[in-house]
């Protein structure tokens, strides 16, 4: 059994496809940033490593994502365990969180470089907060 996970974060490059050694399976293999804040009020950022299949790599590339575009996740969760190998946890266990991705969307940006001229950047968008828009055909 998995975790479906759901995250909103940041690309940290831009998406290469890539084939599996052994399958020949393209797919791209993406690093996702998500800020959130620890037990101590401080903020840190955790990076969520996601496997995108040719499908949905296609649609990266189609779409025009880049490093820096703003992506909410959609997933099954994986933890994969390790050991640090350097630093001051070098021999210590962790867990690195894994995302077989499902399904992803745009998520509108507040950066001052937000206007990137994503294709379908606001496509599940609705003006007015999807409410019936006045003198609409249908509404009065």
């Amino acid at each position: 059994m998995s975790a479906i996970l759901t995250i909103l974060g940041r690309a940290t490059r831009d998406p290469e496809m890539q084939q599996g050694k052994n399958s020949g399976t393209e797919y791209v293999s993406l690093d996702i940033a998500v800020s959130q804040r620890g037990q101590d009020g401080k903020e840190e950022t955790i990076y969520y490593q996601c496997y995108f299949n040719k499908f949905l790599a296609e649609r990266l590339a189609k779409a025009g994502v880049k490093k820096g575009t703003g992506l909410m996740i959609y997933g099954d969760l994986e933890l994969h365990p390790f050991i640090y190998q350097k630093g001051k946890n070098a021999g210590q266990a962790n867990a690195g969180p894994r995302i077989n991705v499902k399904d992803w969307h745009f998520v509108p940006s507040n950066r001052s470089d937000s206007n990137t001229g994503h294709p379908g950047a606001n496509q599940n968008s609705q003006p007015n907060g999807g409410a019936a828009t006045p003198g609409a055909a249908g509404n009065g």
